[in-house]
């Protein structure tokens, strides 16, 4: 947790100490630094679907984490058991 702020992982940790956090941005990152191998397709078309698919993957586990939050707090406040 000490390494990103948003205690968000993955989190990339740079040689000079700074830090990138999030998948897609980290992998951005790889693909401009070292372009060889290709992490990202190099057809446009390609790549649009390879967002597409991130998008509907991240807005699945933000359903998930909201939902499993929402049902803790219902938990701890209610006395309800699991």
């Amino acid at each position: 947790m000490t390494c990103v702020a948003r205690a968000e992982v993955p989190a990339l940790v740079l040689d000079d100490g700074r830090i990138i956090a999030d998948s897609t941005i980290i992998s951005e990152y790889i693909d401009e630094v070292y372009p060889e191998p290709p992490l990202h397709p190099k057809e446009p078309y390609e790549r649009a679907r390879m967002r597409i698919i991130e998008t509907s993957v991240t807005a699945a586990w933000m359903r998930l984490d909201s939902a499993s939050g929402s049902l803790s707090y219902v938990r701890k406040h209610r006395n309800l058991k699991r």
